[in-house]
């Protein structure tokens, strides 16, 4: 009769550790994936909410933080296994300089054992901060930030670049953007002010219209 016993005991036990190892095992790779999405969602997010507009006019990086919700929530959704319950939790959101703290917590899959029911929470922070580095030249061998925005110029352009450099051979936009490059080596890396500051001429330019920025 005690071997009975004992054998049930064993086999109690048996069942008990094979169901804490398969809980382990779940949450350990729930954790996991859940921590590599989070943290991919939240530097993709941060990217799509940054302002380049103000980027090129005032030369820092904002982040418009409603934006970056948004896009989190949107991508995270995405992703998410619908299985689960996640619960989203944003902290420290500032927009300059970019920084999100992000908080995603869920309950892993619950095992019942002897009629107790066992699971863990799953909790997990991020906190990013963005940095925006640059690359070394773009096609016209001018030095400009990889994630700056554009510098388009209209058609007028053309006779106000001729009226200050005759000698160049200045007959269409196209060239007229080459002579640009040349003579205005380093405004790719520069903000609106900052050109101004340097060219006086980038003002009046600005104000017509001949020049605007674009992501």
């Amino acid at each position: 009769m005690k071997e009975s016993y004992w054998g049930y005991w064993l086999i109690l036990l048996g069942v008990f550790v094979v169901a804490v190892m398969l809980l382990i095992q779940s949450t350990t790779t729930g954790n996991t994936q859940d921590y590599l999405m989070v943290k991919e969602v939240t530097q993709a997010s941060m990217i799509d909410a940054v302002d380049f507009a103000y980027y090129r006019v005032y030369g820092e990086v904002k982040m418009n933080k409603e934006k970056f919700v948004e896009n989190f929530i949107r991508r995270f959704a995405e992703n998410v296994n619908i299985t689960a319950n996640y619960n989203i939790e944003f902290f420290d959101l500032y927009e300059v300089p970019p920084k999100v703290t992000v908080r995603v917590s869920t309950n892993s899959n619950a095992i019942n054992v002897a009629n107790s029911t066992q699971s863990f929470d799953v909790v997990n922070d991020i906190s990013a901060i963005l940095e925006f580095g640059y690359s070394n030249t773009n096609t016209s061998g001018t030095n400009i930030s990889k994630y700056s925005c554009k510098l388009h110029m209209k058609t007028e352009m053309v006779n106000e670049l001729k009226k200050l450099y005759p000698d160049e051979n200045i007959t269409n936009l196209s060239t007229a953007k080459e002579v640009f490059d040349r003579k205005y080596n380093g405004y790719a890396t520069m903000s609106v002010e900052q050109m101004k500051a340097s060219w006086p001429e980038f003002g009046d330019w600005f104000s017509k219209g001949y020049l605007t920025i674009s992501k």
